[in-house]
């Protein structure tokens, strides 16, 4: 009886041994479902490279200058192309803080594999290379992982010592990524009110409230990825988002009102306030530098070539430099400014003069959306200056020290942008190369029965086109020679002269002429020779367009071009022509293209040809035509005369 009562001890200690050795192995599995990839629904991985599973975004605005935003941020990363969209990279400085970082990453099926801790998060700057004085840095983490899919997931805040503005929530904010589940929420006092924009959400905001706050709320699920389509509009202007802004504020000490740009401008204007300081020995230096002149346009240009001349563009952030420009006699001092430093101190220079200019702000870039004009608020990432002259007005590019006196390019024309007027902010728009945009080549070339070639070429860049060899002005012939070797077009050529010029009126353009040599320019097969009539140059106006039956937005073509060759082709006396292509003319919605082949004098032929293509927004439906059009101006490069030696009389 006794053996028998210790034999159950045994068996109960044993039945417990096994239930905990069960439960220590299947305490991994209870947390296996947080983010399984498995549950991904399949339309979300349509076009997907990753799919966030989750984003709740909650800021807490405390008052005009204190706020906290904490976010949660889950992504299912499902390719290699997707490892991006894991990155860990947040900017902080003296005015935004980053804390309470955290992280974890996820197996395929959901299982923690690593615990992601404050020291695996690096420390950087944030300095570019152009920037000399910078206290922005950032942290950031790029998880290194051999399995896909995988699953990243952190947690942060941040926090902000100055509202100058309010963060723009996108739920997602890049093509090939799509999302689950996104969630802001904005908490303000009662005694506050802030600015609101809401595009392409399928529900509008949820206002409650408590006994001290009023909390906005939006929310979406199920947002299937986006695909970049060719000209098509910026992403941040097809996505859903909610673009957020204080009605008042205060940075470092500065108070502002955003509701009106007017107000926008009048806040920019007391931080420039005083930085107009030159002393009167600087004041004497610029005057002996630039001379007596007569007429105000002379000593605009003179004021523009000198700044050109003794200064050069660094970024200059540090404190409230990201906002406010370092003074003028600093800025002459030292040689050296950001831009909006420069454009603050050539306006210095034009008020010694007593002519009138505007500091001015603009959202820069080649591609880069237009403003909300309807949603007053910090949207500008660049200043320039414009000069009020007689019935027109002149533009300064004033970090360039090669522009043209005039000429600002396709980085700020052709938008609206905003003067700091007297009276505070005022709208206005660059003038658009649009009309004057112009490639045009003027070529000789002389073949010989060997299919060898040399050629005098002269290439003319009009208007937005002349950003396109702007960099070569500058450079050594030894440079430039390097440069057109990269450029042309040719297999095998020798450049034997070249020469670069610019002009400097009105209309903005620059010239190539240069005289080469080519082997094999044209091929040779028996008794004939076929030499094509034209080249593909990089700027050719519109690239070969692969058609769409499911094409989602309009399209935009932001810039118009119009590209020209005259070209004369002399070949031997003892070949006859055989065959030469007919001429062409097809006119579009989009553009035109003008061929014209035609001999003239004995044993050359002349090629005339013109494709332009025009700025606007074009319906989706037409997406089509816009296909078809580029495929007659790709075909068109292929064009070939053939010519057959002559028959030898016996």
């Amino acid at each position: 009886m006794i053996l028998f009562v210790y034999e159950n001890k045994q068996i109960r200690r044993l039945g417990w041994l096994i239930f905990m050795l069960l439960i220590i192995n299947l305490l991994p599995t209870f947390a296996v479902f947080k983010y399984n990839a498995d549950s991904i629904q399949e339309p979300l991985k349509i076009n997907a490279d990753a799919v966030i599973r989750e984003y709740s975004t909650t800021l807490e605005i405390e008052s005009i200058r204190h706020a906290k935003k904490k976010v949660h941020y889950s992504v299912t990363i499902l390719n290699k192309a997707g490892e991006h969209f894991g990155v860990f990279n947040e900017t902080y400085h003296k005015f935004l803080k980053v804390e309470n970082f955290s992280g974890n990453v996820y197996d395929a099926s959901g299982r923690l594999v690593k615990e992601l801790k404050k020291s695996d998060f690096n420390d950087l700057s944030a300095i570019s290379g152009y920037t000399l004085f910078d206290d922005t840095r950032r942290k950031y983490l790029s998880p290194i992982t051999n399995f896909f899919p995988y699953t990243i997931e952190y947690d942060y805040e941040i926090i902000y010592e100055g509202l100058f503005y309010y963060p723009t929530w996108y739920p997602i904010s890049s093509y090939n990524l799509s999302c689950e589940n996104s969630k802001l929420e904005v908490v303000l006092p009662k005694s506050m009110n802030f600015r609101y924009k809401e595009a392409y959400l399928s529900d509008s905001v949820a206002i409650s409230n408590t006994n001290e706050n009023k909390i906005y709320t939006w929310e979406i699920n199920n947002v299937q990825a986006f695909v970049e389509e060719k000209y098509s509009p910026g992403l941040s202007l097809i996505i859903p988002s909610i673009r957020l802004a204080p009605n008042v504020f205060e940075i470092d000490g500065y108070y502002g009102n955003q509701q009106t740009w007017q107000n926008f401008g009048i806040w920019v204007k007391s931080l420039n306030q005083g930085k107009e300081n030159l002393n009167p020995e600087a004041i004497n230096e610029i005057k002996t530098e630039i001379g007596e002149l007569s007429d105000t346009l002379s000593i605009i240009k003179e004021i523009y070539k000198y700044v050109q001349s003794r200064t050069r563009y660094v970024n200059l952030k540090l404190g409230i430099g990201g906002y406010q420009p370092i003074d003028a006699q600093t800025v002459h001092n030292v040689g050296y400014g950001d831009c909006k430093a420069l454009t603050n101190y050539t306006k210095s220079i034009l008020d010694v003069y007593g002519i009138k200019s505007y500091y001015t702000l603009v959202q820069a870039g080649e591609d880069t959306p237009e403003i909300q004009v309807d949603f007053p608020s910090a949207q500008f990432n660049h200043a320039f200056l414009s000069v009020p002259y007689k019935k027109d007005t002149i533009w300064l590019e004033c970090t360039s020290q090669t522009n043209p006196f005039g000429y600002i390019g396709n980085f700020t024309d052709n938008r609206q942008v905003l003067l700091i007027t007297e009276n505070g902010g005022e709208l206005a728009n660059t003038p658009s190369y649009n009309n004057i945009n112009q490639v045009k080549r003027l070529i000789n070339f002389d073949i010989n029965k060997n299919g060898d070639a040399t050629a005098t070429i002269k290439i003319i860049y009009q208007g937005a086109n002349y950003s396109e060899i702007s960099e070569i002005l500058e450079m050594s012939p030894s440079e430039q020679k390097k440069w057109m070797y990269n450029k042309l077009p040719f297999s095998s050529f020798e450049i034997n002269s070249l020469e670069i010029n610019r002009s400097e009126d009105k209309t903005i353009q620059a010239s190539i002429h240069f005289d080469i040599k080519m082997e094999k320019y044209a091929s040779i097969s028996n008794k004939r020779i076929f030499i094509p009539l034209l080249n593909n140059f990089e700027d050719e106006c519109l690239p070969l367009l692969t058609s769409s039956e499911s094409r989602l937005n309009d399209i935009i073509i932001r810039e118009s071009k119009n590209v020209i060759d005259s070209i004369v082709f002399s070949y031997p006396e003892d070949y006859n022509i055989e065959y030469l292509p007919e001429s062409n003319n097809i006119d579009t919605s989009f553009g035109n293209l003008e061929i014209k082949v035609d001999t003239i004098n004995a044993n050359q032929i002349a090629v005339y040809s013109s494709k332009s293509l025009n700025a606007g927004r074009y319906e989706k439906e037409s997406y089509n035509e816009l296909v078809n059009f580029s495929a007659v101006i790709n075909k068109n490069k292929n064009l070939k005369a053939v010519l057959v030696k002559k028959e030898t009389p016996e």
